[in-house]
């Protein structure tokens, strides 16, 4: 098997590792959103616009993808799906980017961007209660990887992050960034029960437009806009600057289009509820890289012997996912 054969057959394997690998690749690409989105804020740009822009641009280069990739005609197909289920995708947009993205962006106002970083893994304690909320049963050592995660996060951020801040102004984003953690897992088990089926409440949406992770960001990205409409007409925020266009754009193409892309075709290669667990923990990592990124761009301080142990704790945590997989004799269920 050659080198090219060996990387296809790795991103169609179905296999753990392969897909925390894929995780960890739009985690770094995620990583970026925490960064421009805190230079935005410290440029007078508004939160509002910050959420609203990402998925406006984000619709627009899917769209513009798809076209070029596909043809018009997918496109037509893509919103036919839309149409047929308008209150399912509503609802996946409100969670997955609406509620998501919005607290992400208001705490960007009041946390630096690693420490908006840091605080927002608190979805890896969400994540498998939202799974047991939707009727799964999974390994309870999968919580115990999630806790040892959180706390290595916690090491490499709480010396220099949140014990620093205001209260007041700490738990403005935290409270923000609890809302992001548990909508972001619902949107998406949402979206992966579509697909995959298994619950009652969810229509099992046989079409093979889910099968393209460009065109389930699309469907969710425009069941996005009433949300975003509705917090445009309720905030009423000041036009944004060309600066704040130029960041969001970029936010849209790295995060909402690179990171998601990679992150959902991941996710929905499997409907087993402790390797989608796995999965969502890789996001942990975009503190690390957060944290590598404002070493090299804005402040070069070495990591404290905090941080160090943290990095070692979250590698951890991931390799757990990683070893202690699912025995087949004694597979997960939906209960």
């Amino acid at each position: 098997m050659n080198f090219k054969s060996r990387i296809s057959h790795a991103l169609n394997s179905n296999a753990l590792p392969n897909l925390v690998v894929l995780g960890l690749i739009s985690a770094a690409l995620f990583s970026l959103t925490f960064i421009l989105n805190y230079a935005m804020a410290l440029g007078g740009g508004h939160w509002v616009w910050t959420a609203v822009l990402r998925y406006l641009f984000t619709i627009f280069i899917v769209a513009t993808w798809l076209v070029v990739s596909k043809d018009f005609r997918y496109l037509v197909q893509v919103g036919r799906v839309f149409l047929r289920y308008p209150i399912f995708w509503i609802v996946v947009g409100s969670f997955a980017c609406g509620l998501f993205y919005t607290g992400i962006a208001f705490s960007s106002t009041y946390l630096r961007g690693w420490v908006v970083a840091a605080t927002w893994q608190i979805t890896v304690l969400a994540s498998p209660i939202v799974m047991f909320l939707f009727g799964y049963r999974f390994p309870k050592r999968g919580f115990v990887f999630s806790l040892v995660v959180l706390v290595g996060v916690a090491c490499i951020n709480w010396e220099f992050g949140i014990e620093n801040a205001s209260s007041n102004i700490a738990m403005a984003g935290i409270f923000a960034l609890v809302i992001s953690a548990f909508a972001y897992p619902i949107g998406n088990q949402l979206l992966n029960s579509a697909k995959n089926g298994g619950l009652a409440y969810v229509p099992h949406i046989k079409s093979d437009v889910l099968n393209n992770a460009f065109a389930a960001i699309l469907l969710m990205a425009l069941g996005s806009i009433p949300f975003g409409a509705v917090l445009l007409a309720i905030t009423q925020p000041p036009m944004p600057s060309f600066d704040q266009y130029v960041q969001t754009f970029f936010v849209a193409l790295f995060a909402g289009v690179l990171a998601t892309a990679v992150f959902l075709y991941a996710r929905n290669k499997t409907s087993k509820p402790f390797m989608i667990i796995a999965i969502d923990t890789t996001q942990s990592a975009e503190v690390l890289f957060a944290l590598a990124f404002e070493l090299m761009f804005i402040n070069p301080a070495v990591p404290s012997v905090y941080q160090i142990i943290g990095v070692v704790i979250v590698g951890l945590g991931l390799s757990g996912y990683c070893l202690w997989t699912v025995p087949a004799k004694n597979p997960v269920e939906h209960s």
